[in-house]
């Protein structure tokens, strides 16, 4: 479980762990579970429990595991070679707003998810 305070910073669209009490933070969390690791990457299942701007990626760097690919919050580009953030939403659930009905989406990785990641 990771429980930060973030500030977001709208001028530069970033957020920033700061200390709990500042003004304009909000409190953070997730609970997260490792899946898989290959000694150099590991893969993760993560619960929000708040939903605050660049979340994931923000707590996760502050705490040392920046993402891979996050040139914003953790790390510098690998060779001068462009890669995106690897962080996808594996479930989304919501009530669809006109129907009313509850919508639920879920995707799986499939083989050797490191390999997938390189």
């Amino acid at each position: 479980t990771l429980v930060d305070y973030l500030l977001k910073d709208s001028r530069t669209n970033t957020s920033k762990v700061v200390k709990e009490g500042t003004p304009g933070s909000k409190r953070s969390e997730l609970h997260y579970e490792v899946l898989a690791s290959d000694g150099e990457n590991t893969l993760l299942r993560i619960r929000l429990l708040t939903g605050r701007h660049h979340q994931i990626r923000v707590q996760f760097a502050h705490a040392g595991y920046p993402l891979m690919g996050d040139t914003k919050y953790g790390r510098e580009a690998v060779a001068g070679r462009y890669c995106p953030v690897a962080l996808c939403s594996c479930r989304i659930a919501f009530i669809h707003p006109v129907t009313g009905k509850e919508m639920e989406f879920t995707i799986r990785p499939k083989g050797n998810v490191f390999t997938q990641m390189a």
